[in-house]
């Protein structure tokens, strides 16, 4: 009878014993977590740590026209052709930079030929689109500008006329007609870089056959030497 309460004990604390260790074991919470728990646990995001993006959003900088303008109008008003921000600042244009200095140009004086031949010279090198073709042909559609004075108007014609004076008128002839020159070597330059942009390449052929029924000799003679250089290519 004694060993049998011996026995009946020993197996009572050998299950205590054995109770009390599973109890403490610890029980991973992914598993006995109801899943709301388990979700809210993986969703949480440490306080001031921002949550991990999946994609890069690259947001358009807004100031890039307003940057791009103000330094166009500093160039302008020095009258410095030679300024070298013109070959480090205006390259790989916005499509709203471009539009903004098309309608810059637009609102310019016919008479400012240098100031409309720099943004030729600038969207010339910025051709990417069709809107940047049909702006080198509108260029080139464009009234002749008679007299530095007034583009409506032409110069007198002077009496006597001196070597100098000659040469000075010659240079006259070829300012009045500085944005459609422009215009065309932009178009000659595309075709001498290999034609970046092959899709544009047939309009800005007929760019070039504006120029050469341009009623200036002088654009036609360079649209002529274009062309002429194209076929022989």
């Amino acid at each position: 009878m004694l060993r049998h309460l011996t026995a009946i004990v020993l197996l009572l604390i050998f299950l205590a014993v054995g109770l009390w260790w599973i109890q403490a074991q610890p029980s991973p919470v992914t598993d006995k977590a109801p899943p709301s728990e388990r979700a809210t646990a993986q969703t949480l995001t440490p306080v001031g740590a921002e949550p991990a993006s999946t994609t890069h959003v690259v947001r358009p900088n807004k100031d890039e026209t307003k940057v791009k303008l103000k330094i166009l109008d500093e160039i302008l008003n020095s009258r410095n052709d030679n300024d070298r921000r013109l070959d480090t600042e205006f390259s790989r244009l916005s499509p709203e930079t471009k539009l903004a200095m098309r309608e810059k140009y637009s609102s310019l004086a016919p008479e400012k030929r240098n100031e409309r031949g720099t943004l030729v010279f600038i969207l010339g090198r910025n051709l990417t689109g069709p809107e940047d073709v049909k702006f080198l042909q509108e260029v080139l559609q464009e009234k002749p500008c008679l007299s530095l004075a007034d583009c409506s108007v032409a110069a007198k014609p002077e009496t006597s006329v001196s070597p100098k004076d000659q040469d000075a008128a010659m240079g006259n002839d070829v300012t009045l007609v500085y944005p459609q020159i422009v215009a065309l070597k932009s178009v000659e330059k595309f075709f001498q870089s290999g034609a970046p942009v092959p899709a544009l390449a047939p309009a800005l052929r007929k760019v070039i056959q504006t120029g050469q029924a341009s009623a200036s000799p002088t654009v036609a003679r360079v649209a002529r030497r274009i062309r002429d250089h194209q076929a022989g290519s």
